[in-house]
């Protein structure tokens, strides 16, 4: 909506680099602005739901797709089909990368690893053991939920901002960018941050440098 999807659907890591995007977690409220990602998640087949863009003071929000008259599978008023990979409360959540979508959207990581490999994407929470979980740790349990060593990973533990991930496939690869920038849900501005120090605010995840 707004004009938003077909930039996204058309170049995710350009759109990155225009608007700060914020994707929030079911149960994830805000005083005053119910949060419209909840009870999305139990009635996913394949885990695959169709998105909008909707436009914020800050940058832009997905947000579940409403049909609407304007609505065109090809034009600007189209939706984003895509993978869902929700955060679970001390848990790993995990989805199979499978030909129903070429896009993936995932919760803003706090404190949480993010992994792909052996055809799957994880979501780690922060808060998976009693003991806050290292990097090694937190690639270990990667490792064994996807039946096999991530080949491109994110730990977004003690960096000091939060994170969002976007993937997007073409002709069968896929591509992963992260943005770095403040927590929405604090009362300061909402603005971009380096994703490491040195590093650009968005930047293309090719390896396990960060993970």
């Amino acid at each position: 909506m707004h004009g938003l999807n077909k930039t996204f659907l058309a170049d995710p890591a350009a759109f990155l680099r225009d608007y700060l995007l914020r994707i929030r977690n079911e149960g994830e409220n805000d005083e005053n602005d119910p949060n419209p990602m909840d009870g999305l998640a139990p009635n996913l087949p394949n885990a695959v739901a169709r998105f909008d863009l909707c436009r914020r003071p800050y940058g832009a929000e997905i947000v579940p797709w409403r049909d609407h008259p304007k609505t065109t599978l090809m034009g600007t008023q189209r939706p984003i089909t895509a993978f869902w990979l929700p955060y679970g409360a001390g848990v790993a959540k995990r989805v199979v990368l499978g030909n129903q979508a070429n896009y993936l959207i995932t919760p803003m990581l706090d404190g949480c690893y993010f992994g792909v490999g052996n055809g799957q994407a994880v979501h780690i929470a922060g808060d998976i053991e009693i003991n806050e979980p290292n990097t090694a740790r937190m690639r270990a349990i990667a490792t064994e939920r996807l039946g096999a060593a991530p080949g491109i990973a994110f730990d977004s533990q003690n960096r000091g901002r939060h994170y969002t991930i976007v993937g997007k496939r073409v002709q069968n690869i896929w591509s992963w960018w992260i943005q770095g920038h403040t927590s929405f849900t604090d009362n300061g501005p909402k603005q971009r941050m380096p994703v490491v120090p040195g590093q650009q605010s968005v930047i293309q995840l090719i390896d396990m440098t960060y993970g």
